[in-house]
């Protein structure tokens, strides 16, 4: 008899034990002056020397960004930073288009790639939506309202909202996982 409670006081424990999120288990940081958010991550890349990641760091800024004006801004290979100001356009969907009335939107953001032998560190920054003549800060109700940012900073979240901003729709991530398949080691680039 015992046994049977048991098995039918499993799931309640389960649900009561249900996990939670915080910040520091994502990518995304509250800058304690501005109250913006940014995404950043060190990045372990074994066996991959500074030279070849910094070539893939400029290289993922190239190709990756379609600006009219120059992408990069810093261009540093002895102290191994290279970063600028980049725009990734997203042709949206059939049905997005219907509903919005317009064909693509862009994120602007500006990046930095520090690396070094064996690491990288990536932090974007200062995020906006573009899409036809709006134009949004991904972080303004946090910088609006510094209450807002300290309580995201301190509270957990659900499995769900960890998702929602860590999974395959968010397109700043979509952007920070492009990055970690082009810093790979396995990554097949001629590094030069």
């Amino acid at each position: 008899m015992n046994y049977i409670f048991l098995l039918l006081l499993c799931p309640i424990l389960c649900l009561a034990q249900k996990k939670t999120y915080t910040l520091a288990d994502t990518n995304i940081r509250i800058d304690s002056v501005t109250g913006g958010m940014f995404y950043t991550d060190v990045v372990p890349v074994e066996g991959a020397t500074i030279d070849k990641l910094y070539s893939r760091a400029k290289t993922f800024l190239l190709t990756y960004f379609r600006n009219e004006t120059p992408v990069i801004q810093i261009d540093d290979k002895e102290a191994g930073v290279v970063g600028g100001r980049g725009k990734f356009v997203e042709n949206l969907t059939k049905r997005q288009i219907l509903l919005v009335g317009f064909q693509q939107i862009y994120y602007e953001m500006g990046i930095e790639i520090r690396v070094q032998d064996g690491w990288y560190h990536y932090k974007m920054t200062n995020i906006d939506v573009v899409a036809s003549t709006f134009r949004l800060r991904i972080d303004d109700p946090l910088r609006k309202n510094p209450e807002l940012a300290k309580r995201l900073a301190a509270k957990g979240f659900s499995k769900w909202q960890y998702n929602r901003y860590m999974g395959n729709k968010s397109q700043v991530n979509k952007i920070v996982r492009q990055l970690k398949r082009m810093m790979d080691s396995s990554h097949d680039l001629n590094d030069s």
